[in-house]
């Protein structure tokens, strides 16, 4: 008789309960209980749901999000006008702390920890006017630091430490009615450069990941159309399934990410997952709304672990509403005997 062992050079092991901690990705093993065999992979968006957060103290939208779903940073925003206050959440509510120190504005690019995060960019809401203001938070407080090369608002964000970061895309005040841009800045901890650009540039985008493994696009002028970024360059990927701009997004990396809710018109609670080949709808937000784009790529959850905060639920409505996107990290897979 045909045993695994023969096959594969070991024996399997046997287990009364199923694996629950990231280290068992790849293992096979018996499972006694259903008398079946089974391998570990990772889990991810499609198992996900979401489920109702704290609400904010102050209703707005188009703030900028770093930090996890138990340590959470919102930051400035519109409520209108455009504000510098922050909260923090614990995974259970939000509470103010203390004002950004720069000019208040909105659509923001952020990206971080709730001990320490980055505040790029934006506009202000009562000027309209384009920034390149910078800072930092430390967990207590905002200060300072060099400001971004491009004064812009409402692209994508994305990193996971504060040292290491990039803002793409978004609106600049370049052209007639405003430009859409398809700059990437990278921020190391003391400076900005310049790295390679989008391929099409775009605003009012969403996405996430880390500095050199990154998801962006939706929005604007750039109907459905996603690009990965994999430290170097950029290079255009398969579109989602349902055009909307201002959604929220998340990521591991330029392979595990998700987009939410956003502006058809009109509002939608749609989420989708990437695995990096492809989009698939998944569980949708229970309210339905645009979240502003820009900054709620800074989060560390990727697609497993996410924030959806704030945001417009119509036209001049804003709202408190957080809700929690959870998914497993692990999949348990039963294999085939047949």
């Amino acid at each position: 008789m045909t045993t695994y062992k023969g096959i594969k050079g070991f024996t399997v092991q046997t287990l009364t309960s199923d694996p629950s901690t990231p280290s068992a990705i790849g293992q096979v093993y018996y499972h006694s209980p259903s008398n079946t065999l089974k391998y570990v992979s990772e889990g991810g968006a499609p198992g996900g749901s979401w489920s109702s957060g704290g609400n904010l103290n102050t209703a707005r939208t188009t703030g900028g999000l770093a930090g996890s779903i138990t340590a959470g940073l919102y930051f400035g925003g519109n409520t209108p006008p455009s504000t510098q206050i922050t909260e923090e959440y614990n995974g259970t509510a939000w509470s103010e702390v203390n004002n950004m120190t720069e000019t208040a504005r909105d659509q923001m690019y952020g990206w971080g920890t709730q001990t320490a995060a980055i505040s790029a960019a934006g506009v202000t809401g009562s000027t309209g006017g384009k920034s390149k203001l910078a800072e930092e938070y430390d967990g207590t407080s905002w200060s300072a630091i060099t400001e971004n090369t491009t004064a812009r608002q409402a692209g994508c964000s994305a990193g996971k430490v504060q040292t290491a970061g990039i803002i793409i895309g978004g609106k600049d005040s370049t052209g007639p009615g405003n430009s859409d841009n398809n700059m990437t800045e990278f921020w190391n901890g003391s400076a900005w450069s310049e790295l390679n650009n989008l391929n099409t540039a775009g605003a009012y985008m969403a996405g996430g990941g880390s500095s050199t493994s990154a998801l962006c696009g939706v929005g604007g002028n750039r109907p459905a159309q996603n690009e990965s970024w994999n430290g170097t360059c950029w290079s255009e990927i398969a579109e989602q399934n349902t055009f909307r701009d201002q959604g929220g997004g998340a990521a591991d990396s330029n392979t595990a990410g998700i987009i939410y809710g956003g502006e058809g018109p009109p509002v939608t609670a749609k989420t989708e997952s990437w695995d990096g080949s492809s989009w698939s709808e998944v569980a949708d937000m229970a309210t339905a709304r645009s979240m502003g784009s820009g900054g709620t790529g800074g989060q560390s959850g990727g697609p497993t672990s996410v924030l959806g905060v704030g945001g417009q639920i119509a036209p001049g409505a804003r709202t408190n509403l957080t809700e929690e996107w959870t998914a497993p990290v692990l999949k348990v897979n039963t294999v085939s005997t047949s």
